[in-house]
């Protein structure tokens, strides 16, 4: 069923999910919810969801998922090249109808294990989606966002083929050449974009 369009807000402003797509959600944040990766590695996940006068709606709502190595406390303000980056959070995407979903990755703040450049995010991105897309307020739609390295985790995420994944918003990560200063990590972000493609 293809999604309805709605004209909202200030000319050219349309969102495309459903008519409630325009309605400005009250917030929720479900701290630490957690999330165990097959390994049985705990990685820190906060969860924003849509919510009426405090309370929690039951949704079931479409989910946007950020995995970073900047803290998933930094908020827009603080985002890692120093720009306003207001949808990049849980909270701008919950207030417009969907599940803002941002985690630590492996190693980096408040999860577990230990950070290794890249090893991890395949299989951890692919954990993330899956488990975002059982939650029971959630309708089984996760897509996946951000720049700079969260660029690559969803890059890497998308090579390990998550059923519930449909769609990706990247920007300025490696394998573009304006933000790639070695020529090792061109080629790796060739390969896993020949390998996603």
């Amino acid at each position: 069923m293809r999604p309805k369009l709605r004209q909202c807000g200030s000319e050219g402003d349309v969102m495309a999910r459903n008519v409630d797509s325009c309605a400005s959600y009250d917030v929720v944040l479900v701290s630490n919810a957690g999330m165990q990766a097959r390994d049985g590695t705990w990685l820190a996940t906060d969860v924003w969801r849509p919510a009426r006068d405090g309370q929690l709606l039951p949704g079931p709502f479409p989910a946007i998922v950020t995995r970073t190595p900047y803290s998933r406390r930094a908020g827009p303000s603080r985002s890692p090249h120093g720009t306003a980056m207001a949808w990049n959070s849980g909270e701008f995407w919950a207030r417009h109808g969907y599940l803002g979903v941002v985690q630590d990755v492996r190693g980096r703040f408040d999860s577990e294990g230990e950070f290794v450049l890249l090893a991890n995010e395949g299989p951890d991105g692919y954990d993330a989606v899956e488990w975002v897309a059982t939650l029971p307020y959630c309708d089984g739609a996760v897509g996946t966002m951000g720049t700079s390295y969260m660029g690559w985790t969803q890059s890497a995420a998308a090579v390990e083929r998550p059923p519930h994944l449909r769609a990706m918003w990247w920007a300025r990560h490696g394998d573009s050449p304006q933000w790639c200063h070695g020529a090792a990590l061109a080629r790796v972000g060739a390969l896993l974009w020949h390998r996603v493609a």
